[in-house]
């Protein structure tokens, strides 16, 4: 039990180390450091390769560590502990007391194959014929969340992210040839 509890406050003191050092770097012209960022399953595939391509190109020595996670609980408790700079999600997790910021929104599609019972009346589909439960709209907001305050290394990569255009389309099955 000591050790798990000594584990957490040597995590909160690293990072904070971490980010005291990016600071600095950042106070006299440099943008250099790590900064962990962390996207909900599956969102920002298109978008964020270039995106992380103009921050490597404007800023060569700060490095950006990517993780994906299925669990936007997850994410926003590993922000609060320290672990991650900043997350890419739809929705934010309730209680969620982060800065967050819209990004635009992403448009869903269903794609059926032809013949599929769905498409017998030959209308459109409903969202709540859809058997989705990760995707209750037809649209959901792309948001980035971080740490009140951010240093200068979340700075410019939310610019980075602010000059994408999120309003791309995720599929909500999968196509089939005719």
């Amino acid at each position: 039990m000591a050790g798990r509890a000594f584990l957490e406050e040597a995590k909160i003191a690293t990072t904070a180390s971490r980010r005291a050092v990016t600071a600095v770097r950042a106070a006299d012209g440099e943008l250099a450091g790590e900064l962990f960022m962390a996207v909900h399953m599956g969102l920002g595939a298109h978008q964020l390769p270039h995106v992380l391509g103009q921050r490597r190109a404007r800023h060569p020595q700060l490095q950006v560590t990517l993780y994906e996670e299925p669990d936007p609980a997850e994410l926003e408790r590993l922000l609060r502990q320290g672990t991650l700079d900043m997350f890419l999600v739809h929705r934010l997790p309730a209680g969620c007391a982060f800065d967050v910021h819209t990004l635009g929104e992403e448009a869903c599609v269903a794609v059926l194959p032809k013949g599929h019972p769905l498409l017998a009346g030959g209308g459109a589909l409903r969202l709540e014929d859809l058997a989705c439960p990760l995707r209750p709209s037809p649209t959901e907001p792309v948001l980035v969340g971080g740490r009140r305050g951010p240093g200068p290394a979340e700075a410019a990569m939310l610019d980075h992210l602010g000059r994408q255009n999120w309003c791309g389309t995720a599929l909500l099955g999968r196509s089939a040839t005719d």
